[in-house]
Order: structure tokens, then sequence, then C-alpha cells
């Protein structure tokens, strides 16, 4: 009974030492400065681990570390979004990453970067689509549709990868038909590798099913 008497005498006289530290951080925190925050953490600092009041001191000292980091890094995330926004993705992640993490904005930049690099890769993909399908040969343009494809559904370029992978099965097929007069196996091979996510996979099949027949009349 005496120590609990002890403990208890111990924690009011902690928290009348250490209340006024609490009463000029929040004082200093009220001035909405980001000196006043910086004031107001250094003095929940003086508040020891152990002591009545500490836990109530972390609390608060969470709540404007947080606005402390957002003050500081807030700038920061608009400047990539302004580089992002004039067409520098690779210049906006760099711009975010310098955010680290742990600190109050950091999900919210990673998700950015995350959003970015989709939109960098997604870029690289049908750039390199492109310069196969400047190949023309069937293969070359199969090879083209293919990375087309690896841009996200939903990506910006995603419409325009659709269209390019449908330009490039025209292309397909126009070459199945020019094989067809010669070399009909060479165009059922042509016309059976137009992939299924093309429009021209269903004019495809149809030609393919003409041409089998006419190789194997009954």
């Amino acid at each position: 009974e005496a120590a609990q008497v002890t403990t208890d005498w111990r924690k009011q006289i902690e928290t009348v030492q250490d209340t006024p530290y609490l009463r000029a951080a929040e004082t200093s925190a009220a001035s909405g400065t980001m000196r006043g925050v910086q004031n107001a953490v250094a003095q929940l600092s003086q508040i020891r681990p152990g002591r009545a009041l500490y836990p109530q001191a972390q609390q608060k000292l969470q709540q404007w570390t947080a606005e402390l980091q957002r003050a500081e890094d807030g700038p920061i995330l608009a400047q990539a979004e302004s580089l992002a926004s004039s067409g520098d993705l690779t210049g906006a992640v760099t711009m975010a990453q310098k955010i680290g993490a742990g600190r109050a904005m950091s999900a919210q930049s990673q998700e950015r970067v995350r959003d970015w690099q989709a939109q960098i890769q997604a870029s690289a993909n049908l750039a390199a689509a492109q310069k196969l399908a400047n190949g023309g040969t069937p293969e070359s343009l199969l090879g083209a549709i293919q990375a087309a494809a690896r841009v996200p559904k939903n990506s910006a370029l995603r419409e325009q990868a659709r269209l390019a992978m449908d330009n490039w099965s025209r292309q397909m097929l126009e070459v199945a038909q020019g094989n067809a007069t010669s070399d009909l196996r060479r165009a059922i091979d042509i016309a059976t590798a137009i992939p299924s996510n093309t429009s021209s996979h269903g004019a495809a099949q149809d030609l393919i099913q003409q041409w089998q027949q006419q190789l194997n009349p009954t």
C-alpha cells in the first residue's frame, strides 16, 4: 500500500515538473509555423521515457513531427508532380524518391512513384513494339503486338497500344493473304499466329478455314 502511494505521488511530482514542457510545446505548435512546430518538438523531447506524461508527450510528438515532415516534403512532392505534368517522368521519380521511408508523406510519394514508373515502362514497351513493327515481317509484327500487349490496361497509353496492335494484326493478315496465292501453308501459319486480342483475329480464323479446305478438299 505504501509502494502504491509512493508511485502515485511520484506521478504527481512528474506531472507537475513536466506540464510546463507540454504547455510550452502546445503554445509553440499553435503558431502554425514550421519554427513553432520545431520548438514544440524540442520542448516535448525534455519529457523522458518512463515519466507520467511521456505517453501523452509521444502522441503529440508524433502528430507534430508528421506536420513538420509534411511541411518539409510537401514542396518536394509538388515539384515532382510539376515535372511529371511537363512530361519528365524520370525526373519526377527522382524528385519524389527524396522523401524517405517512414515519413508522413512517404506512402503518398511512393504511390505516385509506382504510377510514374508504370507509365515509363508502358512508354518503353510501346517504343520497343514500334521498333519491332518496323521490320514488317510477320514475325516482327507478332513481336510488336506482344510487346504492346504488355502496356497495362490502366495506362494512359493503353488505347494507343490497342490501336497499334489492331493495325499490326491487319498487316499480318495482309501478308498472309499475299502468301495465299503461292503458299497456302505459309499463309495459314501467319494467320494462325495473329493473336486473339486483336481485331483481325476473327477474319484470320475465317480465312484459315477456307485455306484448309483448299488444301484438303472433300
